[in-house]
């Protein structure tokens, strides 16, 4: 009679328990999240704090999106892997590119910022590619992974230079037909008294750009709540709003 009692009792206690479940909304997933508020080693043309409110405000909105809090924490550039080896955060906020090599340490969500160069040219040019400036003077800066980007273009004729002003000179002056520029650099020549004197003509050329990282197979989980959010907010729109309320161009094909 004792045991039938418990019996019943225990499957009391287990209704309840699935009861309860069906009613109470599940608690949110809470991650960390390290960055480096400078963004070391990009250039980023004075936009640090651009991008930085940008960041937070993507990540607010993607924990809206997927049920998910996110704690933000600062860090120095050079400890910001470290950090994340350490399990002092589940993930990084970081421009780290997914090379082979990077792969069999990290996971990378989808790029959330592009950082690849981008093709810039005169208000009202008929170019759109780099296929249409066949024959054609194209101003990259020297050394940067650009020049291999337009190697690979033989009929282009490359104009190396030594600084952006140098660049934008040439462009200005007709001397050359495009240039080729990271898109946050490029984007700077694209406002103010600017405006109407240069336009970004293609969308980033490489895959460049900002993700966030996880150390491999550790937060897959984190990677796909990411990615799922923020590909919901370029259906909705809301990414490219929230990079016009940071003063940050979407290039073309970048939705």
């Amino acid at each position: 009679m004792l045991r039938r009692f418990f019996a019943l009792l225990l499957s009391i206690s287990i209704l309840l328990l699935i009861g309860c479940g069906k009613n109470t909304p599940p608690k949110p997933s809470a991650y960390q999240i390290g960055l480096d508020p400078s963004w070391y080693p990009i250039n980023l043309t004075g936009k640090d704090n651009n991008i930085l409110g940008f960041s937070t405000e993507l990540m607010k909105t993607i924990c809206a999106e997927e049920n998910t809090t996110f704690s933000m924490i600062y860090t120095a550039w050079d400890s910001l892997l470290d950090g994340l080896a350490a399990g002092k955060y589940q993930g990084a906020l970081s421009s780290l590119y997914p090379y082979n090599f990077n792969l069999q340490k990290f996971d990378f969500s989808d790029v959330y910022l592009p950082l690849g160069p981008v093709l810039l040219a005169a208000a009202g040019s008929p170019y759109h590619s780099l296929d249409d400036l066949q024959g054609k003077p194209v101003a990259v800066l020297s050394g940067s992974p650009s020049v291999l980007l337009l190697e690979s273009k033989p009929q282009i004729f490359i104009t190396p230079c030594n600084s952006v002003a140098e660049v934008i000179n040439l462009l200005q002056s007709g001397q050359v037909t495009g240039a080729l520029l990271p898109v946050v650099v490029a984007e700077s020549y694209t406002g103010g008294s600017l405006q109407n004197k240069f336009v970004i003509v293609s969308p980033p050329l490489t895959d460049e750009g900002l993700r966030l990282l996880t150390m491999k197979n550790k937060n897959g989980a984190l990677i796909k709540k990411f990615n799922k959010g923020l590909a919901k907010m370029k259906k909705t729109g809301t990414y490219n709003a929230l990079l016009s309320e940071w003063k940050l161009t979407s290039p073309p094909g970048n939705s």
